[in-house]
């Protein structure tokens, strides 16, 4: 295979990948159930999440920084989905972050910004 159509066949496979990740992610959960309200993303396991008034006043408090300001200093990525929940030790960011055509799973602790889990 000549060099052009190597890169040809690279850009289609690419172009390919991200549609397919993009319609599962479209897609959400094949269970056909919808997470509580305020609660978890369907795929991360544990304790309950914030709604959108509580993570304010979370932030607003200095509980919890906020969330744009971590991702630039970690490095970013676009954001496709993202909770603040409660564990016992204090506040996490359950975050999905799609980095070239790979989606990465973090949780973050909301008061450091120090990443706890990557997967």
């Amino acid at each position: 295979m000549s060099g052009y159509a190597a890169k040809g066949l690279k850009k289609r496979i690419t172009v390919g990948v991200l549609a397919l990740a993009g319609a599962l992610l479209v897609a959400g959960p094949s269970s056909g159930q919808q997470p509580p309200p305020g609660g978890m993303m369907p795929h991360m396991k544990g304790p309950p999440c914030l709604n959108g008034g509580e993570m304010r006043r979370a932030v607003g408090g200095g509980r919890a920084k906020p969330l744009g300001a971590i991702m630039r200093r970690i490095g970013g990525g676009q954001i496709v989905r993202a909770k603040l929940c409660r564990r016992p030790g204090g506040l996490v960011y359950l975050v999905d972050v799609l980095k070239g055509a790979r989606v990465e799973h973090l949780v973050i602790d909301a008061r450091s910004g120090r990443i706890m889990m990557r997967r």
